[in-house]
């Protein structure tokens, strides 16, 4: 950013506050897996839509590919979540 010239002190703060919100989700699988995976996949699609709506429309294909592999393992992750309830039920229950 700062080598192009585009450098804005709140865009840095932004994805600061973005990334930390992420890696909080991140910490919150331990202890509430689906919570944290489903806040994690409405808050990337919101960014996403956000960012198009921004930016504009060429933002829908521009890094689709790497988006699209996020949301398959966000995906994921909610079946895993899931079946992670399910054991954790299980073990309390004997």
């Amino acid at each position: 950013m700062a080598g192009s010239g585009g450098f804005q002190m709140e865009v840095l703060l932004f994805s600061l506050v973005v990334s930390g919100i992420f890696a909080g989700l991140g910490f919150l699988t331990k202890k509430q897996p689906m919570t944290a995976i489903i806040i994690a996949l409405i808050l990337f699609l919101g960014l996403w839509i956000f960012t198009i709506i921004v930016i504009g429309p060429e933002q829908i294909y521009k890094g689709i590919l790497v988006r699209g592999i996020i949301v398959y393992f966000l995906v994921t992750g909610i079946k895993h979540a899931k079946e992670a309830e399910r054991l954790r039920k299980e073990i309390k229950n004997t």
